[in-house]
């Protein structure tokens, strides 16, 4: 079955992931805006934001650098089958 809360609440961190990622290569406001965005989504456990803060994690790229915080991030989106993570992994 489709249409359901889980399907609202998949399309609506999509969305909310595809704007973070529009605004991370505008100002600093708005980068500051799209981590703290992706970070939220990650928290939440959607693989694409799961992924991509590992690989900000991994780079030091607009947060502290955290290696091990970044390659266990990345290990879960790839064990939620997040196919850029399978690909690292």
């Amino acid at each position: 079955l489709t249409g359901g809360p889980s399907d609202d609440k998949r399309e609506s961190q999509r969305t909310a992931f595809n704007v973070a990622m529009q605004k991370f290569t505008k100002s600093d406001k708005d980068r500051k805006w799209a981590v703290e965005k992706v970070e939220e989504l990650a928290a939440q456990g959607y693989p694409p934001a799961v992924y991509f803060s590992g690989l900000l994690l991994l780079e030091g790229k607009h947060v502290p650098q955290n290696p091990a915080l970044g390659l266990e991030r990345i290990q879960q989106a790839a064990d939620k089958r997040y196919g850029l993570a399978l690909q690292e992994m």
